[in-house]
């Protein structure tokens, strides 16, 4: 990753044009492009991320719906 990195600050600091109009793009493509990741990931996520968490709240629930509870949630 380092040489990435140093790759291209090398490339961009030779040419202040080309550094510029690669500036530009990114202002101009990024945004959209990050917004659709997100909606992508998200889309892919939910499903999972919704299963999950009822399949912990039903591990949670008591067992006996019908039993009273007390002031801390336990059953009594």
């Amino acid at each position: 990753m380092q040489h990435i990195v140093t790759v291209v600050s090398d490339v961009l600091t030779a040419n202040p044009a080309e550094s510029t109009g690669a500036g530009l793009a990114a202002a101009v493509i990024g945004p959209p492009l990050i917004k659709r990741t997100v909606e992508i990931t998200a889309a892919y996520w939910a499903p999972k991320v919704t299963r999950f968490r009822r399949a912990v709240a039903e591990h949670v629930a008591p067992k006996d719906p019908g039993s009273p509870m007390d002031d801390h949630g336990q059953a009594s």
